[in-house]
């Protein structure tokens, strides 16, 4: 009777201990996810209430489609658009489909209100926390022109995702922005290891505001020209947001590449973030021995540019600048200059053109592989040039890289 009462007992040990193992085990998805075990958490951040809107249920729905297959990873939007029926929301995409979806807000904000973005920002890294993370721009942007970061003004100067704030039906492009300046300070106040940031937006690929946000992630990736209000292939291009290896970048820049509209392409460049200072030492060194001070402004007149036309032409090729003048002074110093340059700009895909809405007369200048270098730069104008330099002069002064490349030393 023992050995049975003792055989008894140890068979029931036996399948309590298989129960706990199969329970630890096994455990869902949802389990988990609410113990934080996401590899990456990307957040698409869609600021949409502008003339942009329209683009917005292909573009959702692409994502979408995105979303399959994507392993132990969390997709989230944030939408604002011009529906007045629907307040700015934040979804997770999973498997095809919307989970998860809250309305964060009580009323229809200001996506580009920096307090709103934080906001968001805060909830999806209580919600959906990772290991690291990624964030996509959708939306307009217009690079580093930069005034006050709480903008409600008729102008387009104004750096990122213009929100009208009205629910407008004709898709107005007015009210607010937000300036590299504002972003870069919320993404730092949010402290979380943000991987990339991918700018699906016009003239983000600038090294003013590369150099704003060299402190709050590892890469950027975007486009120095206009891009289509089409936007990135999402149901292909998402799949490579959530890409580990240490050459991610290229499977996004690639895909997006890929994709023509009216049989124009994107150019396209990625930027690491780490050895932004020595490439603004660099610059520096490089327009000091040029003698570019004062009025005594280079004549950048058919060379590579991204916006503007006639007198207004303000982002022009970073490496076309370089190479058209260094030589000048020696090859030594072209070289040098661009030895700090592809130690930032890791990867690039060349268009000799691409899709504009009139801001680019392409006959203008000479497009080359050779001298795309995928990031635009400001070279201060003449002063006394009867055109719109003078703002963009002094704007130029209100970013860290004027003060970091040492543009104050050459009398601009």
């Amino acid at each position: 009777m023992k050995y049975v009462e003792s055989y008894q007992t140890m068979k029931q040990l036996l399948l309590l201990f298989c129960s706990i193992a199969m329970l630890l085990g096994c455990s869902s998805d949802e389990e988990e996810e609410r113990e934080g075990l996401f590899q990456r958490t990307v957040l698409i951040y869609i600021s949409g209430e502008n003339n942009l809107s329209s683009f917005l249920r292909d573009e959702i729905a692409q994502m979408k489609t995105g979303s399959k297959g994507i392993g132990n990873n969390a997709l989230v939007i944030y939408v604002d658009d011009n529906n007045a029926q629907q307040l700015p929301y934040v979804a997770r995409l999973k498997e095809g489909k919307t989970v998860d979806s809250v309305a964060l807000f009580h009323e229809d904000v200001l996506s580009s209100d920096p307090k709103n973005m934080a906001q968001v920002l805060q909830y999806v890294s209580t919600h959906y926390p990772a290991n690291d993370y990624g964030l996509v721009l959708w939306g307009h942007a217009t690079g580093w022109f930069m005034e006050d970061s709480v903008v409600y003004a008729a102008s387009r100067r104004q750096a990122y995702g213009i929100d009208d704030g009205k629910n407008n039906p004709n898709n107005t492009n007015y009210r607010r922005w937000m300036n590299m300046y504002s972003l870069a300070k919320t993404l730092e106040a949010w402290q979380q290891p943000l991987h990339f940031i991918f700018a699906d937006c016009c003239h983000f690929q600038c090294i003013e505001s590369a150099y704003e946000l060299r402190n709050v992630t590892n890469y950027l990736i975007g486009s120095p020209a206009e891009i289509p209000g089409d936007g990135a292939p999402y149901h292909t291009l998402t799949k490579h947001l959530f890409d580990t290896t240490d050459e991610f970048y290229k499977s996004i820049a690639d895909t997006y590449f890929s994709q023509t509209i009216n049989g124009y392409h994107v150019p396209l460049s990625v930027i690491s973030t780490k050895h932004l200072e020595q490439l603004a030492w660099a610059t520096g060194k490089a327009l000091s021995s040029l003698g570019w001070t004062g009025d005594g402004c280079p004549d950048l007149r058919g060379l590579i540019h991204y916006n503007g036309k006639e007198k207004n032409e303000v982002m022009y090729d970073m490496n076309a600048i370089m190479q058209e003048y260094l030589p000048e002074v020696s090859e030594e110093a072209y070289k040098e200059w661009r030895m700090a340059f592809d130690s930032v700009v890791v990867y690039k895909k060349y268009a000799s053109r691409w899709m504009t809405n009139q801001l680019i007369d392409f006959n203008s200048f000479q497009m080359s592989e050779e001298a795309y270098g995928g990031v635009s730069m400001f070279v201060p104008q003449r002063r006394t040039t009867p055109s719109n330099y003078a703002k963009y002069n002094n704007m130029i002064e209100k970013t860290s890289w004027y003060w970091a490349a040492r543009l104050n030393e050459l009398g601009w």
